[in-house]
Parts: structure tokens; C-alpha cells; sequence
């Protein structure tokens, strides 16, 4: 993930959510990285990156999008100046169950960011393409979104419904703080895994495995209620 400075704006006309999408084509192809999700929003942008083994992809790519955005930025407003609060925000993902509950916490961040009322309504989302309402733009298919069918319209539908049910609170701010944080999204094998593998001791730890619905804080009950006038 990576934000805009406040009050900036990564995308101001439709020609530039095109461009920076282009982008991660090019850099997806250049350095061998697989993209299974992404969002766009005006001032902040969201990716599911795989480096398929090499973690200094990761950087190179984001490093290299981010200066090719910031130019592109910087010549339509006639300028030179910054765009980025810093540098980006990464958490590496356990597959299984949160795999696919990163890639839903991505694809439905405009329900509650961009102010639509359905995501299938949002052009600028890796759900688009992954419906096949739209083509053209980056998306591998992540394993465990293969094997939730072996047919592609059952496995879109399997998908349709995962997305339709709430996301409970500590799933979506585990998910949440985790790449606000730069620490893991997954259960405490995972984080115990990595801090073996590592020697580094994570402070963070979130439940077992992403669950159904629960009930939602205040705040986010009433942009619910909001969305469903």
C-alpha cells in the first residue's frame, strides 16, 4: 500500500488510473512479479504482489512504479514536488485463508473509500477483471482463488459470495493494521514460522483464521447503513 501526501491526489483524470495500471504491466512482465490484486483509489493505492521467491522484487517494483507515477504526477501538474507520505507499506501474506481475505479487503476497499454502492459499480479494481466485466489490465490468479473450483464461472460465483458477507472487525483491522504496520497477515503458526526463519520477534499477533461476519464497531455499522439508503 502506498498513500498520497495529505490533500494530494495520485489520480486526477481516467487516462491516469490507465497509465499507472500500464505501469504494472510492465513492471509485472520486466521483473517477474505476479499481481493477484489491486485497488486504486484517488490518493492511495493498494496491490497483492507475489515475487515468486525473491523478496527484492517487491521493492524494485514499487520503487520503480512510485518514480514513474511521481514524474508523470509532477509533468500534468507542471511541477516538481513530492506525492508519496513515505515510502510504501508492505505485510507479507500467509496463503490459504488469508490470501483471500486480502484480496477481499482490497477489491471492497471502494465500498467504504470511494463511495459506491456496489464494487461491481468501481472501474478501478482488480474485481472488474476478475468478473470479467473488463479486460485488459493486469491480474494473475492466486492458487487458492484456482482452487476454490475448477470451473471458472462456479469459482467466480464461490467468489461472489465470499465478497457478499461482512468481513468481521478483527479481520479487516488485522488485515488493516498489519500493512499500516508493515507485519504479517496470518494465524500465530505463520508468525512463529517467520520469526524461526528470521530470528526476529514480531510484536503483532491476529487470530487463528479469518472467520464469518461479526459485528462491527459503531463507526463502521453507520457507513454500512449509509451505503444500503
Amino acid at each position: 500500500m502506498q498513500r498520497a501526501r495529505t490533500g494530494e491526489r495520485i489520480f486526477r483524470e481516467v487516462e491516469e488510473f490507465h497509465k499507472y495500471l500500464l505501469d504494472v504491466q510492465d513492471l509485472r512482465t520486466k521483473l517477474g512479479v505476479r499481481v493477484y490484486a489491486w485497488c486504486l483509489l484517488s490518493d492511495q493505492v493498494n496491490l497483492l504482489l507475489d515475487p515468486m521467491g525473491d523478496p527484492q522484487r517487491i521493492s524494485e517494483f514499487m520503487k520503480s512504479l512510485s518514480v514513474r507515477t511521481v514524474r508523470r504526477h509532477n509533468r500534468i501538474a507542471k511541477r516538481n514536488g513530492r506525492l508519496w507520505d513515505g515510502r510504501y507499506r508492505s505485510s507479507p501474506v500467509q496463503w490459504g485463508p488469508w490470501s483471500l481475505s486480502s484480496m477481499r479487503y482490497i477489491e471492497t476497499l471502494p465500498l467504504s473509500m470511494a463511495g459506491v454502492e456496489h464494487i461491481d459499480h468501481y472501474d478501478w479494481s482488480s474485481h472488474v477483471i476478475r468478473m470479467g466485466f473488463v479486460a485488459g489490465y493486469p491480474l494473475d490468479d492466486h492458487p487458492d482463488y484456482l482452487a476454490l473450483h475448477s470451473d471458472e464461472t462456479e469459482r467466480q460465483k464461490l467468489y461472489r459470495r465470499l465478497l457478499a458477507r461482512e468481513m468481521g472487525d478483527a479481520e479487516w483491522c488485522r488485515i488493516h493494521n498489519a500493512i499500516h504496520r508493515s507485519q504479517l497477515t496470518g494465524d500465530e503458526r505463520f508468525v512463529d514460522q517467520v520469526e524461526k526463519a528470521t530470528g526476529v520477534r514480531l510484536a503483532s499477533r491476529g487470530p487463528g483464521r479469518p472467520k464469518g461476519s461479526v459485528s462491527r464497531t459503531p463507526r463502521r455499522r453507520k457507513a454500512r447503513r449509509r451505503r444500503r439508503r
